[in-house]
């Protein structure tokens, strides 16, 4: 699912709408195992560029989304001292 949205060029493209309302789901937004989840944000993220600036969500699954994206970034370890 990546490969196929990071491929694929920003504007109505309604074929991969579908592809999007589907990472929206509960089930990858609140699947145990965090690698999913982070998969889901990366693709989720690839999806909203794609539709930008009209996601094919309604604004509280948009909302779940970003929630979802901070609390995966929030997750992420400090690299400060790297």
């Amino acid at each position: 699912v990546w490969e196929v949205l990071s491929n694929a060029p920003q504007g109505r493209t309604t074929a991969l709408a579908g592809y999007v309302q589907t990472l929206a789901d509960d089930t990858f937004l609140r699947h145990p195992e965090r690698d999913v989840r982070l998969w889901g944000a990366k693709c989720l993220a690839e999806g909203l560029r794609v539709f930008a600036p009209d996601p094919p969500l309604d604004a509280g699954s948009l909302r779940v989304v970003l929630g979802m994206f901070i609390e995966q970034v929030a997750s992420l370890p400090d690299m400060a001292g790297a």
